[in-house]
């Protein structure tokens, strides 16, 4: 009875934050090509340097508590109108100070335009601050259907003034409509649904209840922020705008697979694993079937992306972002790496192991900081930037050695589920190369001939490794539409 509500739950939070997800995609897509077309690349240049930003307050905004919210549930609703308050307090801290740091940044990066940029997306720190308990709430309550719909309509409405924005001459500006929007909604919408009381005099032993497990989360958080965002840091500071603005293109593309399946599976499978938090034996043995579909799927995905560059950059942004293609087929080498060890966070938060979490983190943040520091002042180059980030995410994969010993099975368990992936990747890598190089095609022939085979190929083996039978599934559906 147990294994049926989990997997009923997983179902249903994974309908709906995919549902939320994937529309997502096509919308941001589509917004994407649009506003690609209409602006340079020097403006996303800066955009990405002022969201860098964003991430960094927005993780001392949070600090480990939405997901604390959703694994201890011992939390009184004393406990939580204090914390609301703390998060209330500290949204306005944090904005003030993000909006005098502007003329700081503007000068690090000799760009006057990041001061008004930074500005104005100091309100997208305020209201994310005051969503954390709201939204934290709506995860422990494991209320996947309303996020979803909420997060589309934001999306729906957003996307059409941005492009309405740039198209009436608003720029650059039309880049901060989305960020600064979406949190002001979203607070909105999680707070009408997810009511919480105020307190000017906010108790600090809800915090302490808390602490112990926020802590090593919002220390992860923070590592894994440079983790994620040193490189254009640096490639910013170093090589300019224009450079940082065609890689920030590549990456964003490359991590659209990489988002769009990690942050449908995050989001659910930490509070649902959270119930079984007594039993880390079955905890493990769900986490190690998931972490085999997810690489049966990321690894020919990678290179699906490798042998489909030119045509999605070209076709997405517009043949004026062709300096793209090169850093982007590096980087899509990386995308099943990063499939596969985005579950290990709320795996190990379901856990209870957040100290080996943060451990884990740092140990990838040293190693991606060493990589980094090599591509940008010895390589010199955004290709040298992408290659050795490739090398930070192959190192990364013995991180399952620690996991291993942290849960106490052998080390040899947690590389198993990577090996049903060489099968359809290998197969794949041969199929798209003889496409590649003896097949002509137009751009979105070959495109759709690419993403046909890989599907096809990872459906079988799916099939194949009795995890999801799609032929027997439909079966099923249409035997129930003929009987009503």
């Amino acid at each position: 009875m147990a294994e049926k509500n989990f997997k009923q739950q997983l179902k249903s939070g994974f309908i709906y934050t995919a549902f939320a997800k994937y529309s997502g995609i096509l919308i941001s897509l589509a917004v994407t090509a649009v506003l690609s077309r209409m602006l340079p690349p020097e403006d996303f240049g800066v955009i990405a340097v002022a969201s860098v930003f964003i991430v960094f307050f927005g993780i001392f905004s949070d600090m480990g508590l939405s997901a604390a919210i959703v694994q201890k549930r011992n939390l009184s609703v004393s406990d939580l109108k204090s914390l609301f308050s703390y998060t209330l307090f500290l949204g306005v801290i944090l904005s003030v100070f993000f909006f005098f740091s502007s003329w700081l940044i503007a000068r690090f990066y000799d760009d006057s335009q990041l001061i008004i940029i930074c500005q104005i997306l100091s309100v997208n720190v305020l209201f994310a601050t005051w969503s954390i308990v709201p939204n934290g709430l709506l995860l422990r309550d494991k209320q996947f259907k309303f996020i979803g719909v909420r997060t589309v309509s934001i999306q729906i409405i957003l996307a059409v003034i941005s492009i309405v924005g740039a198209y009436t001459g608003m720029g650059i500006f039309s880049l901060l409509i989305n960020p600064v929007g979406s949190s002001i909604l979203i607070f909105i919408l999680s707070y009408i649904k997810s009511p919480v009381g105020f307190t000017f005099h906010p108790s600090f032993e809800s915090v302490r209840k808390i602490a112990s497990y926020s802590s090593y989360t919002f220390g992860f958080s923070l590592i894994n922020y440079f983790l994620r965002n040193l490189d254009k840091l640096l490639i910013g500071k170093v090589f300019g705008m224009i450079p940082l603005g065609y890689y920030e293109k590549s990456y964003r593309l490359m991590l659209l697979p990489v988002q769009n399946l990690t942050q449908v599976i995050t989001p659910v499978l930490h509070p649902v694993l959270a119930d079984y938090q007594s039993d880390i034996s079955q905890q493990t043995n769900k986490y190690l079937k998931l972490l085999k579909i997810l690489a049966l799927i990321g690894f020919p995905i990678s290179a699906l992306l490798y042998f489909t560059a030119e045509p999605l950059v070209i076709l997405i942004f517009g043949s004026q972002w062709m300096p793209s293609v090169p850093v982007f087929k590096i980087l899509s080498l990386t995308v099943g790496f990063q499939i596969t060890g985005s579950s290990v966070g709320a795996f190990l938060q379901a856990a209870n192991k957040t100290r080996e979490m943060f451990v884990i983190g740092c140990l990838n943040t040293l190693t991606n900081i060493i990589c980094l520091f090599v591509g940008v002042y010895v390589i010199g180059s955004i290709d040298g930037v992408a290659w050795m980030f490739f090398l930070a995410m192959c190192i990364g994969l013995w991180n399952n050695w620690y996991i291993a010993q942290t849960i106490e099975i052998r080390a040899i368990e947690m590389f198993k589920p990577y090996v049903p992936a060489l099968y359809p990747t290998v197969l794949n890598i041969m199929i798209l190369a003889l496409l590649h190089n003896f097949c002509q095609f137009s751009l979105i022939v070959s495109l759709v001939i690419n993403v046909f085979v890989t599907s096809v190929l990872i459906l079988v083996y799916l099939r194949h490794f009795h995890i999801i039978d799609v032929v027997a599934y439909l079966k099923t559906r249409l035997i129930r539409q003929r009987r009503l």
